[in-house]
């Protein structure tokens, strides 16, 4: 009876704090942009630079896409979340994706598609 009690015990003082952290991810991350949602598939690069606000970096030649950094801040921490944006031959926006780094508490990082 005593071992199953330390048990519970055990699992309850592991288990906690994970279910805790995994609800904490959400809670206590930043939103991202509200531009960023607007974006659509189809749209011709040109529209999808308009509407994003902040730097875009035009990475097509080199690495395939545009990436845009919003600098922001989680738990007193310096965070940011990055938006990828992939195109078709024809310049249209096919894919976007984004990206969650929070530099300090490596557990918060997320990815997520945007636009599919």
């Amino acid at each position: 009876m005593k071992s199953k009690r330390l048990i519970c015990l055990g699992v309850c003082v592991f288990v906690t704090p994970m279910i805790l952290a995994v609800f904490a991810r959400g809670i206590f991350r930043p939103a991202m942009p509200d531009e960023w949602h607007k974006l659509q598939k189809g749209m011709a690069r040109q529209d999808a630079v308009a509407i994003l606000h902040g730097e875009v970096e035009d990475l097509r030649d080199l690495k395939g896409f545009d990436q845009v950094t919003h600098e922001t801040t989680m738990l007193g921490s310096s965070s940011l979340w990055q938006l990828y944006v992939n195109y078709d031959a024809a310049g249209h926006v096919s894919t976007a994706s984004t990206r969650f780094v929070c530099r300090p508490h490596g557990f918060f990082n997320t990815t997520s598609t945007l636009v599919k």
